[in-house]
């Protein structure tokens, strides 16, 4: 694969990213996402102020455009890494869209779908196990900061062996930890 269509595969995918499916498929139900619970333009802020059904679609687009690319770039004979930064440009387009004006979701959905393109067995497991969790707790915020450190935890022990693979294992819940902390519009839910 050349460098060129490697380059093009990231714009793509960032642009891709950047469509603000929240904020439509809101629009849709005849609503905005952006008027109602955090503000955020994501799965989570849909699916609890929208509808299920919204934010189960909703997750599932954020999900797939990170996924779909990651596993195009290895099919394709991309290095790792080059697959990685796919689903990264993913994520770039979730949380900061140019078709949106940079405001964007979190990134969680899109992480996933990172994850679950780079380490399949690694992300089910531990995706099966946050969701366990979030239905326990009932509280997207603290799963995800057990998600955060848990999944890293995690890396380490199946890819130690690698720092290559640590790196990126722990990239994603560091790169979706500073998005939230950084912005007026967290998953957490605001306070009325």
């Amino acid at each position: 694969m050349s460098q060129q269509m490697v380059v093009i595969v990231w714009t793509l995918t960032y642009l891709v990213g950047s469509i603000p499916v929240a904020y439509l498929a809101s629009k849709v139900r005849g609503s905005n996402v952006l008027e109602v619970g955090t503000g955020n333009p994501g799965a989570a802020n849909t699916f609890r102020k929208i509808g299920r059904g919204t934010g189960v679609a909703v997750f599932l687009w954020d999900f797939q455009k990170a996924v779909v690319p990651v596993i195009l770039m290895e099919k394709l004979g991309a290095p790792g890494m080059y697959a990685f930064v796919a689903g990264l440009a993913a994520m770039l387009g979730h949380c900061y869209p140019i078709l949106f004006r940079f405001r964007g979701g979190m990134g969680l959905a899109t992480a996933f779908g990172v994850a679950v393109g780079m380490f399949p067995l690694l992300a089910l497991a531990h995706g099966a196990l946050m969701l366990a969790i979030l239905v326990k707790v009932r509280d997207v915020l603290i799963t995800s900061i057990i998600g955060y450190v848990s999944f890293c935890v995690f890396g380490l022990w199946l890819y130690g062996h690698s720092w290559e693979l640590v790196l990126l294992v722990c990239t994603l819940p560091v790169l979706v930890a500073l998005k939230n902390y950084f912005t007026e519009e967290s998953i957490a839910p605001k306070v009325q």
